[in-house]
């Protein structure tokens, strides 16, 4: 499965699982369970490698282990097969707004990562979840060039810049995150 593109306008909320029943109902497998009720967004982004489709929200409904979804133009058990594995995303003007402070996760792609005195790490080429928490992988400027795993977790995390498009990390030499090195 390929990794989903960035697009600044919408999130990635989880990913398309087998169909459930015979008229086009999907799973939805949501990255993040207790987020925003999706019942109340009025479309989904499906995308699949290079083919992007926005689709009218019909339905959803909450189970265990995210949603079920309809979606407008998928109404058999094989048109949902198709897009099995798809990520879905929502435009974020449709989700509630952030307080100050915060931000989407993935909205950290491509942030430049740098320390309090001002070194800079490098970008953030990815994020992955560890079972704990996210670990942002920063993908290395100056004389390593190296990977650089840092834990999205205030020990580590000092400031975000969204509007700079830059992630100020506390993190020492021995990569420790205490900045004393």
């Amino acid at each position: 499965m390929a990794r989903p593109t960035y697009d600044p306008d919408s999130l990635v909320v989880g990913i398309i699982g087998r169909p459930h029943g015979l008229d086009g109902e999907m799973t939805l497998r949501a990255y993040n369970s207790g987020g925003a009720d999706l019942a109340a967004v009025p479309e989904l982004i499906l995308e699949r490698g290079d083919l992007r489709e926005v689709r009218r929200l019909c339905t959803a409904r909450r189970r265990a282990d995210g949603w079920l979804v309809r979606v407008s133009g998928i109404d058999s058990r094989d048109r949902a097969a198709e897009w099995t594995h798809a990520a879905v995303r929502v435009r974020k003007d449709a989700l509630p707004a952030l307080g100050p402070g915060e931000f989407f996760v993935e909205d950290l792609l491509g942030c430049q990562v740098r320390t309090p005195e001002g070194d800079i790490l490098g970008r953030v080429d990815s994020i992955f979840w560890n079972g704990a928490h996210d670990v942002m992988s920063v993908l290395g400027a100056g004389t390593d060039g190296g990977e650089h795993l840092i834990p999205l977790v205030p020990p580590f995390i000092r400031l975000v810049d969204m509007p700079a498009r830059q992630i100020v990390v506390a993190w020492g030499p021995n990569g420790d995150g205490d900045g004393d090195g």
